[in-house]
């Protein structure tokens, strides 16, 4: 379903699965000030990326097939240049390689109120950030829940290079359905190798009939103390 999106994922080693900190150590405190952060690209970038949405939003229904005829194509490979999307095919992957390495900027912040009882640790947000209401991380099982659902499987991540930079830590991830009908379902929770600085992101997609009805993709930075 999300085929066609560029992402770095290039793993190194400098710290053991096992020497990873816990969720508690990872999590900011509760009442800590956290920075909401936004992903910028160029002006250039940013009027490809409008001109060839609006070119797809006149014919879904091809894109949605010719994003279904290359359903195969493997992480970090990207959807093949095709004419009707309205802008040129050197346009084409410079639009690709911009969105792959955007700049960040925060554009708020907000309070998150944390909870432990037991295993597990329930975040809330208190002002903005309404997509963290009741989130729940069971630090035993390693399960994630929220208004979502539940994700039981965790992969830990060390020294990944992403766009937001070098990071370690946890990442639950769940993808199901086609471009028609499906979801996807991202979240991870760590720090920026060499420092204290924590991120937590949470990404969001649910499609109905070829129709993105709900979505979010927050990118949160804070103090973690790690």
């Amino acid at each position: 379903m999300t085929r066609f999106i560029i992402s770095i994922l290039l793993l190194g080693i400098c710290l053991e699965a096992s020497e990873l900190p816990s969720i508690g150590d990872l999590l900011p405190e509760s009442g800590a000030i956290v920075d909401i952060m936004k992903a910028t690209v160029s002006e250039r970038c940013d009027s490809l990326v409008n001109e060839w949405k609006a070119t797809v939003a006149q014919d879904t229904e091809w894109y949605l097939r010719y994003v279904e005829k290359h359903s195969d194509l493997k992480d970090g490979e990207i959807l093949p240049y095709n004419p009707k999307f309205g802008i040129t095919e050197r346009e084409y992957y410079e639009m690709v390689e911009c969105l792959s390495s955007p700049s960040f900027k925060k554009v708020a912040e907000d309070e998150f109120v944390i909870v432990k009882e037991g295993s597990v640790y329930r975040i809330d947000s208190a002002n903005i950030i309404r997509d963290f209401i009741n989130l729940r991380l069971d630090e035993e099982s390693m399960v994630l829940e929220g208004y979502f659902g539940r994700i039981d499987q965790c992969d830990t991540v060390i020294s990944r290079e992403a766009p937001i930079g070098t990071w370690t830590g946890y990442s639950w991830s769940e993808e199901e359905g086609d471009v028609q009908n499906g979801r996807l379902i991202t979240f991870f929770l760590g720090f920026f190798d060499g420092t204290s600085r924590g991120l937590i992101g949470f990404k969001l997609r649910i499609i109905k009939d070829g129709v993105l009805v709900a979505g979010c993709d927050w990118k949160i930075f804070f103090e973690s103390g790690v």
